[in-house]
């Protein structure tokens, strides 16, 4: 970082600073929200809520699909935070007056309004830094969101103490002014893309490529399997936990908990993964923890075990997941990118809301006595599907990228290169010597030849019966070369 202009440092400075109070306002708001909720409404309420809060997200984010090609993140992301602010100033006002329709907005304002500003930062910090400062901006920022979920934690925990829970709203209404004051600061960034011709609305760009579809679909399951666990651990604390102050602590020491174990595993495993492992196995640890836990918690279903599958869910999503699913825009061109990502960081994720709360509105209405096992039977299921959309979408990311290089459509640095799947596609790109026909190895009769994006996907899939059949077309493009000699050194 010693390396960067003063000005560069002191830009990821202010802006890591914005990042914490972001994630802390997101913590402890989360914190307030569910405690406030279930002590004004039976646990069976929430997935009512969840769905009014998914379809308000649907609307804010085709909106913000809309702006962000158009006037950029630097306007609208501290525009809305400033919005927060002032909403979360009103609800605080009829506190005390109407606590029940205070406790249903809050809901719906984080689970709407609470996400948006989210999306709209991150996507002012991808494209505020060139690649190479982004590299080391982006681990620096993160880490100090990281550290902002704990403050966050602390402070849902703390304030009602010594001010009372009404004090929380002010709380909360401060952190996202002192985000909009931050982010109102960030001048034009020459980096910065101007406004292109041509704006491709988000749902087209989406229509158009089945791997961003894969993406949403990715980021949709993992939301539903969410929605399912955090019900089930809501349920319950709601069962043994009936007052308002000890529901908001509960909350706030588990999001506390999870933020410091996120911080953690983000700082000392993540990246180590994603390098050791690669993108797609990375993605997987967290749908295969969770088809563990759920499994778990359905036999055993006690408070402790809910948490600690709805723990381990929260932990590896803020940082096993969420790091490879940023990867996956690696092969993205710039524009549509902008156009795509609020689509499928909000809708897709509201998605698994509105079908996750959905399904559990069902079920306590036709199976209550049964709803707890079922929902958590549920989640174990969505887990396992995740697994298997991963495994599909590894491949798909692998043939963007070729064929985006190839096109010229992106262009990637290797020494900003955080993966292992990137690499190795990377080091297939650049060509090398040719061989010689006597050199190759004999095709198998009748196997047709593989073209170079469908072998590299082959070469990389882990399934002796795909890799075999590539190795054996006599044409081997000599690029493959860097995915081949791994392969040498098993007897399959």
């Amino acid at each position: 970082m010693s390396e960067l202009p003063r000005e560069t440092r002191r830009t990821i400075l202010v802006a890591t600073i914005a990042a914490a109070a972001m994630i802390a306002q997101q913590v402890a708001g989360k914190a307030l929200r569910d405690g406030v909720f279930l002590s004004n409404f039976p646990a069976t309420d929430l997935p009512k809520a969840m769905i009014a809060g998914a379809l308000l997200s649907f609307a804010g984010a085709a909106l913000l699909s809309s702006l962000l090609p158009r006037i950029g993140p630097r306007r609208v992301a501290p525009l809305l935070f400033a919005a927060s602010s002032v909403m979360l100033l009103f609800l605080w006002s009829f506190q005390h007056t109407a606590p029940a329709v205070v406790a249903l907005l809050l809901y719906l304002h984080m689970a709407s309004i609470g996400i948006l500003v989210i999306s709209a930062f991150w996507s002012l910090i991808n494209e505020y830094f060139d690649p190479h400062t982004a590299r080391l901006a982006i681990a620096r920022i993160v880490s100090g969101s990281t550290l902002g979920g704990v403050v966050g934690g602390l402070l849902a925990d703390r304030v009602p103490d010594y001010f009372g829970l009404h004090a929380m709203f002010l709380v909360l209404a401060g952190l996202h002014a002192i985000c909009a004051l931050i982010l109102l600061g960030f001048e034009r960034n020459s980096h910065q893309e101007s406004k292109p011709r041509h704006l491709p609305h988000g749902f087209a760009v989406l229509r158009r490529s089945a791997y961003l579809r894969q993406v949403a679909w990715v980021v949709a399951l993992g939301s539903g399997m969410a929605a399912l666990l955090d019900y089930a651990m809501k349920a319950e604390a709601a069962r043994q936990l009936g007052d308002a102050d000890d529901l908001v602590s509960f909350f706030a020491i588990f999001y506390t908990a999870t933020s410091v174990l996120t911080f953690a595993v983000q700082r000392g495993l993540a990246d180590r993964t994603l390098r050791r492992i690669g993108l797609g196995a990375t993605l997987s640890v967290l749908p295969a923890t969770a088809l563990l836990g759920s499994i778990v918690a359905t036999i055993l279903p006690r408070l402790l075990t809910i948490v600690a599958a709805k723990g381990s869910e929260t932990i590896l999503a803020n940082s096993f997941f969420r790091s490879g699913v940023e990867l996956l825009y690696a092969p993205v061109p710039a524009a549509r990118k902008r156009a795509a990502k609020a689509i499928v960081d909000v809708i897709a994720q509201r998605t698994g809301d509105l079908l996750g709360g959905g399904f559990i509105l069902a079920i306590v209405t036709l199976l209550p006595t049964f709803a707890e096992r079922i929902v958590l039977g549920t989640a174990a299921i969505a887990a396992m599907f995740g697994c298997l959309t991963v495994a599909r979408l590894q491949r798909g990311y692998v043939h963007q990228l070729t064929q985006s290089l190839r096109r010229g459509l992106v262009s990637l640095d290797r020494e900003n290169v955080l993966d292992s799947t990137t690499e190795r596609t990377l080091a297939s790109m650049h060509p090398l010597p040719p061989t010689t026909s006597a050199t190759a190895p004999a095709s198998e009769p009748g196997v047709p030849r593989l073209d170079f994006v469908d072998a590299v996907a082959a070469l990389i899939s882990g399934e002796p019966m795909r890799q075999r059949r590539a190795l054996a077309d006599e044409h081997l493009d000599p690029r493959l070369a860097s995915l081949i000699i791994p392969l040498l050194a098993r007897d399959g």
